[in-house]
């Protein structure tokens, strides 16, 4: 016979809790890059301290804009 765990009450999802995000309605998606932009992303990234997602996101952000000028 194998002793069950009880459930304590710590741990667990706490409502409110962690770092809010900072868009409406994200979805995540997958993109393959080789491995030269991956490291000319890192590089700028790390230069204007911000994340690659967030390079990533102002760069289709102004891509899109463009096309409907």
């Amino acid at each position: 016979m194998t002793a069950q765990k009880s459930k304590g009450k710590r741990g667990g999802k706490r409502p409110g809790a962690g770092r809010p995000s900072t868009l409406k309605d994200p979805v995540r998606f997958l993109v393959t890059f080789e491995r030269a932009e991956i490291d000319a992303l890192e590089a700028t990234a790390k230069k204007q301290d911000q994340s690659i997602a967030s390079l990533v996101r102002s760069a289709v952000t102004a891509y899109l804009r463009r096309g409907r000028s």
